[in-house]
């Protein structure tokens, strides 16, 4: 990156194209073991709640997948496939008009 160091914003270039939205996934626990969401900011924390269904055993750790999903970008340029199937994280639907 040094060489191209003269052009504008060659900092912002990545591979990474998921991460626009954070997401919270329980895999492998069922969903009606979550009656509620809420969210509020505490001194400027956001916090997450999930209230579970008492009858529901709580998901465990392993279950909680933290990640991100959707592209928050100006200009995507793929580059080294023949077509769309050829990028596991090209998915047009994501795409703001």
């Amino acid at each position: 990156m040094v060489g191209f160091n003269r052009l504008i914003g060659v900092n912002k270039i990545t591979e990474d194209l998921a991460n626009k939205n954070l997401t919270i996934k329980f895999e492998g626990y069922e969903a009606t073991g979550i009656d509620k969401v809420s969210a509020d900011i505490d001194n400027g924390s956001l916090n997450l709640q999930c209230a579970l269904n008492q009858a529901v055993a709580a998901p465990q750790k392993q279950q909680i997948n933290i990640g991100y999903a959707g592209i928050s970008a100006d200009l995507v340029i793929l580059v080294g496939g023949a077509n769309d199937s050829h990028f596991r994280f090209f998915h047009p639907r994501n795409w703001r008009t």
